[in-house]
């Protein structure tokens, strides 16, 4: 799953809280226009496995997605990416 932490009605943190309570199994990448170390950090205590600060190339998110599903289906012992995609 891909959220962003701005958003109406309910924040990405209690969106990743809920999501990790119900659904822990589920990987979640957070992104973000208003990142510090705080955030990220907060973000990986409460169960991302990612956090991507916007504006950044859709491939970066592209790469994330893909070893993300890599790792799930794999092991991720390696990666195999299609072109023009480099996951390393």
């Amino acid at each position: 799953m891909v959220t962003d932490l701005k958003m109406p009605r309910m924040d990405g943190f209690e969106l990743l809280a809920a999501i990790m309570e119900s659904y822990p199994d589920i990987p979640v990448i957070v992104i973000s226009g208003f990142s510090t170390p705080d955030m990220q950090r907060l973000a990986r205590q409460g169960g991302a496995v990612a956090f991507i600060t916007k504006p950044f190339p859709i491939e970066s998110l592209i790469r994330h997605i893909l070893n993300l599903l890599h790792k799930q289906t794999e092991g991720g012992t390696s990666i195999a990416c299609p072109p023009p995609y480099s996951c390393n």
